[in-house]
Parts: C-alpha cells; structure tokens; sequence
C-alpha cells in the first residue's frame, strides 16, 4: 500500500472515531471448538475503511438505501448446492472483492452479523453472535477458494451476550475500535417477503449494533425471494456513488456465479454503468494543434509587436524585439550545423538569453535539452553522450563546464548576439510539427538519466489546453521560478508565450533569496509553485498575485487554507511524459487536497488495474492513470524498450470506450481514483519512484550509485512519511564482509557501530562525496545508514516492507560532530532540574517530543554543535533560558562550538548566583591577538620607491559600496574601476555590480565603460583573484593597467558569527590587501571603511575599545581587529608615497533625495519595533544619535582615495570620523511631531518588558528577533554621551531630511506603517530596496 494511500486510511480511520486502543477479540478457525479460541489484537486486522468516492464530502449525516441490482434466487441456490458453499460465503467473498477494489489492498475485512431463525427478528433486536470476515486474497488463487475458505478467517465478538450489548449498544463505542466502517447483515428465513426492505437500516433495527458502520450491505434471503441492499451514510457516499458500488457489488456476485475457477488477478468487476459515465466523460477526442511551437509564440510579433514577452533580471524584451533577435541567433545556429532532430543542449543560469536561445534552436529546427550547471560533471556528461551531442549552446559563465566534453560551446550573450550580422537573407529551414522540440531528461531506474522526446505539436496542444484552463492570457505576467530542467519550467515559457503574456524572470539570486521582493516588483500576477515553496511567503507578501498553481508534489490542507480566496487557486497535475493532463481549482477551504481535479480537453485520462493495463477499473476503485492524446511525448530517447514498456498501443478495453481508433497510450505509474464527478484522487506510486522538491526520483538509480561503490554489498533507498527520518531521502547500506572483518553479518536490520565501521575503513563522507560527483544534490541522500543486514524476500530481492517499517520505528542515531572534540555523552543528575530542562528544550527544537531518537537523548548531556541548531533556534533558546531562569546568557554560551548542555545550564547557574557569566568575558584578548596576526602579517614586507594611478574596490554590491562607486563612476579623474565581487566569473560579477546600482537608482550605461569586474572571494587566498589579477594589484603589468588606489570596503556583516568564523573574510582579506598594496609602487591610496564600533569624539584610546569589542559580537570583532592590523601597516610598512585612511562612520542611512533605506540596518528595526509598540527609551533622549546619509559617508571615502598631498606623509594612518547625527530625542520628535507617528518615552525597564511581550508574540516575525542579545545588551538604545559642541560642520538639517525621507520611503514600501496605522505597499519603489536576508547589519 502507498503512502498516499496509507494516510488515507488514516484519515478515514479519524472520520470514524477509531482509536489506538488494544480490544482483545476471538479468532473463529472453521475447525476449531469453541473453547479453543485464539486471543489477538485489533491490531493485527488490516485497516478497511470504505473510501469517499466523490469529489467532496457530504454534510449530512443521515442513512440512504439503495438496491443492489442481482434478484436471482434459483442460479444462486443452484450454485451453491453444486459447490457446497453457503450463500452467505458467495455475498461475503463478493463483498470482499468490492472491497480490494475500491482500497487497492488484498487483505480486507469486514463485520457481519447473519441469522438463520425463523424468529431473526427478535434476535437481531439482541445479537449474541456479531462478527469480522477477514480475506486474505492471493493473486492466483481461485474464487471458489476463497469461497471455501472464507469462513476459516472469522473474527467473533466476545460470545457473553452482556459484554456484548455493553460495548455495542453505546454510540461512543459501537464498531469504533475496529479497523473497518462497513458490515454484512444477512437475514435467510423460510416464508418472507423481502419487498419492503429498501429502507434505511436505522428504520428496521436499531438495535443490531451495525447502524453505526458508514455502509452495510443487507440481504435477505428466503426460499422464494431474495433482496440485497446497501444503506449508505450521505456523509461517505452520495447517491451515484452508492449505484456505481451496488452496480460494482451485484457483478462481483455474477463473477463468482459465473466463473468460480478463474483466479483472483482475472476478476473483472467493471460495469455498464461505469462504462456509460467514462464514455460520458471522454467522449470528444482532443484536437492536435498542427502547428510549431515558436511559430504559436511568435505570432505576437505581427499582432502585438510592442508587447512585452520578457521582463527579466538582464533585460526585457517586446514580442518584436524577441523575432528579431532569435532570427539572428537561429541563423548563426544553422550556420553552425544545427538542423531539424539537432538535440543540442543548452545551460544556462536564469536569464532572457536563455529564452533566446530556446526559440532560436526551435527556428533552426533543432530541439534543445535543458542542463542544470549545478549538477556534477559526470551527469551533465552522461546527458551529452545519450544526446549525442557536439555543441552546447550557454552562456559565458557556463560555458567553462564543457570543455573538454564537447568540441564546440556556443557563448550566447547580449554582445554575441549583436556582434552577429542582421541579414534579409533568411537561412531557417522547415520545420514540422512531428519535430522534436526538446527533451528533459529525468531521473531513471536503471542508474542512467532517461530522456523524454516532446514534439512540437504535443507541446503547443498541451500548452493551449492548460492555457485555457489555468486561467493564462495576454495579459499573464508569469514567474520563470523553476529550473529548466523541470518540466514546470516549459510552461512557465512556452505557454505564457503561446498565450502572448509575458514571462518573469528572476537572477539566480533573487530566486534563492527572497524572491517576492522581484515578484513584486516584475508586478507578476501568475505563478506556478510546488506547495513546499509557496508556504515559503503568504498572500500579503505578493499583492500583485493573482493566479497561483501548485505542482510537482502532494498538495496540505494547509496551503490551501493559506491561499485559498486570496487568489485563483489550482493544482496542476501531469508528469512530463504527458504534460498536465488533470486540473482543479480549489475553492473553499475544506478542498480535499488530494484531489487533482479533472480532464480539459487536452487529453483523456482512463484508469486501468495496475497489473493488466488491457483492463479497465470501476469508478471510484484504486488503479493506475494512464493518459490517452495528442499531448503525449514521442517516447524515450534511443531507449525503445523503456518506451514500450509505458507507451502502450491499442489496449484491449471494451468496445464501447470511445469510438474505433487507434489507441496510444501512456501508463503513468501513478495510482488514482475517479471520483463519481470525473475528478480524481491521487493515492501514490505503485513503483519505487518518488518526487523530491517537485523533481522525479527514481529510487534505482539512488541505489544503483550506491551499490558501485567499493564495499557494498547492497544497498536500498526510501523516503518515509513518518517516523525520525520522516520526509528525508534515507539511503542503508549492507558492506562486504571483509577478510579478517570485525563482525560477522547480523540476521537483523540494525545499525552497524561504530567499531566495526572503523575495523572495516569505512567512511561515509568518502560514499556522499561519491555521489555528489554523479548525482544532483536533490537525489543525494540526507541520511546513510550503514546497517548490518538488509532483509531478504523469498524471491531474494531486499524486503523493501520492512525496510520501510524499520525506518518508522528505529531510533535515529546521533552522532556527534568534529566540533565535539570528542567529548561523550553521559546522563545528567535527576536534581540538576536546570540542565534536564534545557535538555528537553533544546531536543525539542530539533525532535520530535515522544520520538525514540528525543527519548534517546533526553536526560543526556550532549555537544550542542551536534544536534545542530540554526540562528533562529538559539534566538528560540536563549529567549527560553531568559523567560524560565530570568537571566540572559550570551550568545556565545550556545555557539561556541564547545557549548554542551552541561556547560550551557552551569552559564545559567553562575549567572542566578549573582556572578558573572563566564562566557560573556572575552573569548580571547584582542590586543594579543592583533599582535600574533601582526608579526605574522606584517613580516617581510618589502619597501618600494613611490611611484604613480586605477581604483581597485571591495564590497561595491552592498548599500554603502554602491553609493562609493556611484561617486566614483561620476568622477573624471578616475579612469578605470576595478571591482572584486563575490561570483563563479566577471560577467556574472558585473551582472551584480550593475542590479545593485540601478536598485540604488543611479545607474547609467555609460559608466559600463569604466566598471572592470574581478570575480573572487574574500574568504580565499589572496582575494580569490587569479595570478593576473593579482600581479596587476601589486603594481605590475602595464602602467595604464595598475590599480593606483584601493578601497577596502568589503565584510560579512553577520550578528550571529563568532570571530573565527569571520576571520577569513575580514581579516585575512584585509592582510592580502596590504601585502599586495606594499609591493606596489603605483598605488598612492589605501582607504579602509570600519565598522562595528560605537562612535567617541575625540582620539581613540585602543585598549579601552578592545576591552568593549571583546565582549560583543564576531563582526565587531573582525573589523575592529582589521583596524588595528591597517594603523599597524601605516606606521610599519606602508610605501612613503602611500596615504593609508580609516573611515569609521556611525549609523548610515539613505540619501536625502530617494531615501532608499536599507532594510536590515539596526535603527531601522528597532524604529520599527518602537512604531508598533508606540513607544521608545527615554534613558536614551540626551544622547548624541551619530548618523549620517549614505552620500555623506561616500563623498568622505572617495576624499580619501584620491586627494593627495606633496608633503611625505606621516607614519600612522589618517583616521575619519564621520561624526554628523542628531540628539537622540530629535530624532524620536522628528517621528512624533513632524511625521506624525505615535511614540511615548518609556524607563527602560518599561520600554524592554513592553518589547519582550511584543517579541515573545510575534515570535521570529519580529523585527528585532534576530537581534535580540544586541537589543538586550543596548536596552535599545541607539546613542552615545557625547558633546556635540565639539563637532564641527553639522548639518542637523540635512539629516532630518533624510530621516524623514528614510521614514517616507521605509512605510511606502510597508516596512514601517504610515502614522495612521497602515501598511501600505508601493509598486514602484521596491525595486530600491536594499536588505542583506539573515545578515543583519548591527552598526555602520
């Protein structure tokens, strides 16, 4: 049974009352005495609740009968005499059978109840003898078997008649702890007249105990008259429903009357009346659209020229502007031998150039197949050779994966396409719509990737028909958010351009981050998202929304809860073999989600048996979808025996199913049932394939990868539902038995310890590794298990059933990390109540409470970098520690990677006791650390003679280095940019410099001419540049080439990292910087931008900041310790013709002009708490908010990167503080006065418990959520004491411009509500929007 349909019976198990509770029952044997009976469990019954098999439920709660449609008295008497059976082994087996059909399980059961008494009557009034029929069927076995034996597998009630009536007779009870909701009630008298039966069984006895089961079958039987009837409740069946099962039971009757010695497997219980309705429903055989994919697209060029058909990240394009550049393209690909059938592959990133690409390669005739750049070389090879491919048409950051592979890589960019001539002469061949348009290759079970064929003409079919469907037009502006090699993909494309809409396309950035910020912004209004990321974001978060699909996996009530009657919601069903081939829209929010709505006219759905697809199912019964029309796909790439096993021709179905034609059909693997309106239900797989965030996985080809690697033996895959691995792709591994090995093999599945896996040499981080280099990272198991036996079946194949159980009951290991440093858990005292508690917390956080792996630890004491918490997990504890103990740990108690539980409770302890909490002391003295990274650092420095200019910058994406390079750009005394960004090469680099900027709104083209983008990484040696790059940095190669200044902007701006895992970043970059910068004769400036710090007038004093930074957080930490390594350079080492500068700016805001804040910024977040909570610090009102606009900190860092000065400079470091601000109570008066909000002064205790009841409400929504230990170390407050009578040139006013300008922009794109209380959104400015995700900036 599949998943699916396991949590179905559930469900219904649920709908019925049935509890975990254990009844003890008695188990009739035919030959068995009563005194001999057999004690068991409910538990060992297989679950038979009777389905739902329409497309809603119904509301009332009353009983209907209806008749079944078999009267024949003489042929059933004659039967059963020449066969010597019962009639009431002919109507339980029949009901048996009914029951595998419609529960797709060949183990069922059922309560009846029988008499045989001329006085029934009475007796029924007061049963003594109410009993489960339980029938095992084996496929080969004859019915007339299971007739003879169906009375062998009865189970009784207990025989005490007062038991019986005191469990049965109360409706709370009543059948409620059985694993079933249908009964049998047969009455067989002598002289009756069963005519006036056909009424509700609650009318003729209510006291028989069967009226609370959803649907009994009565019969009556006596020598001259039979009936059989079905009373039903309204709730599970609807009137049509229970004709299709009356109709489905009277021919399981016939069945065995009829054909006794035919084996179960062969039973047939397919009806008239099912075939009249299916006809009903797939009468009209769909149209083919005769016509090219590109050519359906590219009609909007000649009808709707100015169109948009591309609004994407890199560009837009009209429908005009489409034709003609994908003509220019599809000539070059015709030149460069692409012709009808070409299969070329194609891979590129997110962008319109790949678009481009696709139609131009569908009008050079060729078919194109999509490659994800992600995936390991070794699959992206394994595609190319089954496509047989010699080109690769990418993009220029692509296009380095293929060399080697195939002889030539097509580069398609924006100055490719405008090198190519525009020629009136036309090159493009004819293309057919039997062509092949392309080809996605999927996940097979045979360890190699399958290819699916789509022609043109099925792919244009299919997109008009789901078009039409889900609501898709002209005016669809359609997000592009899936890979391209999901089949979702070429809808989101080609249907939205068949329809003329236009397709949205995000950065691979954005579509990672966070997408609805682009989404809002490219104003699209149709989307198609698996369930898993649409419950990423809510409806209030997209207003532009209008249409939302889901697809690619199991839909949750709770997403349609979230979504429904907010937008147009459907669920879009079909694997890319067919393309979507069933559609629902859901409309209230009880939709059953496993509904997957109907037909529409693109194809015709039929169900068949699972195991005999020439043999149709009744309606409402289990079987398997197989799709029948002209939206079927050619087949499976040189794979003709993999195709015909799916692809089937002119199955042997009765003659009435649609008219008389030659069939093709695709067997789809997936398990349905129709409901009674033509919709269906999907239940599962009835293979081992499965969906993985909406991409296909073949568990064989997991496990083919698995069992190649060296010292498997063997090896199995599964994703459980439930238990602790719950949702995870899980592979188990048996190893070779070794010569000399620890263990001998195990005659159980178990875990292999850790011993026997050290005695054998084996590592799993050597098998994922493996995997990663031959899968991608979506079939790469989350969890190996190295077990030590797999179980066997009879045929010798794994046991794939209790592999599965195993995983739902075994205790997930643990198994603690490197950062343990091999420390070992042991029991925490029962009186250490602290520690036990934080245990619990924390195990809950990451178990499930009551799971065995939670038990496992539970009282433990463990590394806590071993369960592995995320930041909004500690957030989550260490708000805990603060609401159970009323004493705020560190955060460093919980991350270092020593932490323990132990350790974590004695923190709280010490902390309780009044004493300081050793772990806010500084992890390490920063004065002695600078002077270890400054011999080391510093040593060998060499000493050049001066020399001459370029501008060499770090950091130039984020909200202060763009506005530095604005500044830049429009100076003309610099001649050329350099800028290091963070990317996999300089196009993608530029790509970001160029977003940032025209999201800070000044971006031209004409400043493309100076920008030079170096794609490298902080984190690595010498920057990540490459041995040009770096040689250029040094000064050398040409003298018009050398970098004359270098602005070192650039670091991980994280709250939540300590020091060491920032170190790389920003401070070793920093020390690479100035190696280079002291070989350089050419370079006269050096300028480091600080951060971090709270801002003092006057001259620092370093040991006093050093004892502040030590005990904040890792940022601070990093930068302050840089600042000190750069002063140390300047007196040491620096050349003499080199100015080296510090810039420490305080709080930095937006412009005065656009006021584009940047969202993440700590004044923000807390202006924002303080707006919600209408209140603010008062203990903060005297201070000096030091805070500047964002030009005002750029203008300052250019000054010093280019203003020299004749004089030979000193040997120390000019440092610039940027001192501008406001008084704090200004800057709250400016809010409350002049903007209008609602803000009252607070004692701090106040203002802070009136903040923790705000956060403790909102949970990890709140805005200061992340920062809370940096709000609890402030108490909020955002100044400094300071005199500003010291400071010079203030410019009060400018800055309250900008406050309110940065307020102004802050609530018009619904961050900050407008004073009135509203939250508003403006379409057009969030496109300005700067935010860093979870890196929060904390100051500077």
């Amino acid at each position: 049974m599949s998943a699916t349909l396991q949590d179905e019976m559930t469900s219904i198990s649920k709908r019925s009352g049935s509890t975990n509770g254990t009844s003890m029952l008695h188990l009739k044997g035919g030959n068995t005495d009563e005194d001999e009976d057999l004690q068991f469990s409910h538990q060992d019954l297989p679950q038979s609740y009777f389905p739902c098999l329409d497309s809603r439920a119904g509301t009332n709660r009353g009983f209907q009968p209806t008749e079944v449609p078999f009267r024949d008295i003489q042929r059933l008497r004659s039967f059963c005499t020449e066969n010597d059976v019962s009639p009431l082994s002919v109507f339980q087996a029949a009901w048996a059978l009914v029951l595998r059909c419609y529960l797709g399980n060949p183990s069922v059961c059922f309560a009846y109840s029988s008499c045989e008494n001329p006085d029934a009557e009475e007796i029924l009034k007061s049963p003594s003898s109410v009993s489960v029929c339980q029938v095992d069927f084996g496929a080969t076995t004859s019915l007339l078997d299971v007739l003879k034996g169906a009375h062998e597998k009865h189970v009784q009630f207990s025989s005490h008649p007062s038991k019986f009536h005191a469990s049965f007779h109360q409706p709370s009870i009543g059948p409620d702890f059985l694993p079933v909701n249908t009964a049998l009630v047969y009455r067989e008298e002598k002289q009756r007249d069963w005519s006036g039966m056909v009424r509700p069984v609650n009318e003729q006895h209510t006291n028989n105990g069967l009226n609370n089961f959803e649907v009994s079958v009565q019969i009556g039987l006596s020598e001259n008259d039979l009936f059989v009837g079905l009373n039903y409740l309204e709730s599970t069946l609807s009137a049509v429903s229970a004709l299709n099962v009356a109709n489905t039971y009277s021919t399981a009757i016939n069945e065995i009357l009829t054909n006794q010695h035919q084996s179960v497997d062969k039973v047939d219980l397919f009806t008239q009346r099912d075939l009249d309705h299916i006809q009903g429903w797939n009468q009209y055989f769909p149209q083919k659209v005769d016509s090219c994919v590109h050519d359906l697209v590219l009609q909007h060029a000649k009808s709707a020229p100015q169109s948009p058909a591309l609004c994407s990240w890199d560009g837009n394009l009209t429908y005009q502007e489409l034709d003609a550049l994908s003509l220019r393209l599809a000539n070059h690909f015709v030149s460069a031998g692409i012709t009808p059938e070409t299969l070329v592959p194609v891979c590129f990133r997110k962008s319109m150039y790949a678009v481009i690409a696709m139609v131009a390669i569908h009008r050079a005739g060729g078919a194109f197949v999509p490659l994800d750049p992600s995936h390991p070389e070794g699959r992206l090879k394994a595609i190319i050779e089954k496509a047989n491919a010699k080109m690769v048409v990418g993009s220029p950051e692509t296009a380095h994966l293929f060399h080697g592979i195939v002889p030539t890589v097509l580069q398609v960019s924006s100055s490719m396409i405008e090198s190519l001539r525009s020629s009136s002469e036309c090159m493009i061949p004819e293309v057919r719509p039997d062509h092949a348009a392309f080809v996605l290759f999927t996940s097979g079970s045979t360890g190699k990737p399958k290819g699916i064929v789509q022609e043109h003409a099925s792919v244009g079919t299919s997109s008009l028909a789901h078009g039409r469907a889900m609501n898709v037009t002209s005016k669809s502006r359609v997000f592009q958010y899936a890979a391209f090699t999901f089949d979702v993909s070429m809808m989101d494309v080609f249907t939205t351009l068949i329809y003329g809409g236009c397709v949205c396309i995000p950065s691979e950035e954005d579509r990672m981050g966070t997408f609805t910020s682009v989404m809002n912004r490219m104003q699209v209004n149709w989307v198609l998202f698996t369930p898993s990321v649409a419950s990423l974001i809510t409806p209030e978060e997209v207003p532009t929304l209008q249409n939302l699909a889901f697809g690619g996996e199991a839909v949750k009530q709770e997403s349609i809860s979230r979504w429904v009657g907010k937008v147009r919601l459907f669920n879009c069903y079909g694997p890319a073999e067919c393309g979507a081939c069933a559609i629902g829209e859901y409309a209230q929010k009880d939709s059953r989600p496993g509904n997957i709505g109907r037909q529409f006219g693109g194809e015709l759905n039929w169900v068949v048996d699972p195991e005999d697809h020439n043999r149709l199912v009744p309606i409402g019964a289990v079987g398997e979808l197989v799709v029948e029309g002209p939206t079927l796909a050619r087949g499976y790439l040189d794979d003709l025996p993999k195709t015909r096993a799916v692809f089937i021709k002119n199955p042997s179905w009765p003659s009435g199913a649609g008219p008389n034609r030659t069939r093709r059909v695709y067997k789809t693997g997936d398990l349905v049932r129709q409901n009674s309106d033509g919709t269906f239900d999907f239940l599962g797989r009835k293979d081992h394939q499965l969906k993985v965030r909406g991409q296909r996985v073949e568990l064989g080809e997991v496990e083919f990868h698995l069992s190649t690697f060296p010292g498997v033996s063997l090896s199995v895959a599964a994703m459980p539902q439930t238990g602790p691995y719950a949702k995870a792709l899980v592979g188990l591994i048996q190893l070779q038995q070794q010569p000399g090995s620890l263990y001998m093999q195990s005659t159980k599945l178990d875990y292999l310890s850790k011993e026997h896996l050290l005695g054998d040499n084996f590592a799993k981080a050597t098998v994922l590794q493996s995997l990663k280099a031959k899968l991608p990272n979506y079939m790469v198991p989350g969890h190996l298990l190295i077990v030590s036996k797999l179980p066997l079946s009879v045929s010798g194949k794994i046991d794939r059933k209790v592999v599965e159980a195993w995983l739902l009951s075994t205790t997930r290991t643990y198994e603690p990390k490197a950062t343990s440093n091999g420390y070992e858990e042991d029991l925490l005292p029962k009186e250490n109540v602290i520690a036990r508690e934080i245990c619990s917390k924390i195990l809950s956080m990451v178990a499930q409470p009551g799971s065995k792996f939670f038990d496992s630890l539970n009282g433990s004491n463990f590394s806590l970098a071993a369960v592995g918490l995320d930041s909004i997990q500690v957030i989550s504890l260490t708000m805990f520690i603060r609401q159970r103990f009323g004493v705020k740990v560190h955060l460093d108690t919980i991350v270092n990677p020593k932490s323990t539980v132990r350790s974590v409770a004695n923190s709280v302890e010490t902390l309780l006791a009044g004493r300081q909490d050793p772990t806010a002391e500084p992890k390490f003295n920063i004065m002695e650390t600078f002077r270890s990274i400054k011999q080391e650092a510093l040593k060998g420095f060499p000493q050049i003679e001066a020399g001459s200019q370029n501008v060499f910058i770090t950091g130039a994406t984020g909200f202060l280095g763009s506005r530095i390079l604005c500044q830049l750009c429009r100076d003309t005394n610099v001649r050329r940019i350099v800028v290091h960004v963070r990317s996999q090469d300089a196009h993608h680099a530029l790509q970001r410099v160029v977003k940032s900027a025209k999201m800070a709104g000044w971006w031209t083209e004409e400043f493309s001419r100076k920008l030079e983008a170096w794609a490298g990484d902080l984190a690595k040696s010498k920057l990540g540049l490459n041995i040009d790059q770096w040689r250029r940095l040094c000064g050398e190669g040409l003298p018009s080439e050398r970098i004359t200044a270098v602005i070192h902007n650039g670091a991980v701006v994280n709250w939540n990292a300590n020091f060491l895992s920032l170190k790389a970043t920003n401070v070793d970059s920093t020390v690479d910087l100035l190696k280079a910068a002291s070989q350089s004769a050419a370079l006269s400036s050096f300028v480091f931008v600080s951060g971090g710090q709270q801002l003092k007038t006057g001259e620092d004093n370093d040991t006093d900041i050093a004892e502040d930074v030590a005990r904040s957080n890792g940022y601070a930490q990093s930068k302050f310790l840089s600042e000190l390594i750069v002063k140390e350079y300047a007196r040491e080492a620096a050349p003499g013709q080199q100015r080296v500068s510090i810039v420490k700016p305080g709080y930095i805001i937006g412009t005065t002009k656009e006021g584009i804040a940047n969202v993440d910024d700590f004044i923000w977040r807390l202006t924002a708490s303080c707006i919600d909570t209408k209140s603010y610090n008062a203990i903060d009102a005297n201070s000096w908010l030091f805070v500047s606009d964002v030009d005002r900190v750029a203008v300052a860092v250019t000054d010093c990167c280019y203003s020299h000065t004749n004089t030979p400079q000193s040997r120390s470091a000019d440092v610039v503080k940027i001192l501008d601000g406001i008084p704090v109570s200004d800057f709250w008066s400016t809010l409350k006065y002049e903007l209008g909000y609602e803000l009252h002064p607070l004692s701090s205790e106040s203002w802070m418990n009136r903040i923790y009841k705000d956060i403790e409400a909102k949970g990890e929504k709140h805005q200061l959520w992340p920062l809370l230990q940096t709000v609890e170390e402030s108490q909020g407050r955002i100044g400094a004491p300071c005199d500003p009578r010291g400071i010079v040139d203030i410019d009060e006013r400018r800055i309250k411009t900008a406050v309110k300008k940065n307020v102004e922009y802050l609530s018009s794109i619904g961050f900050l509500p407008k004073p009135n209380g509203e939250k508003t959104f403006s379409k057009g400015k969030t496109s300005l929007e700067f935010t860093r995700s979870a890196h929060v900036v904390v100051k500077g």
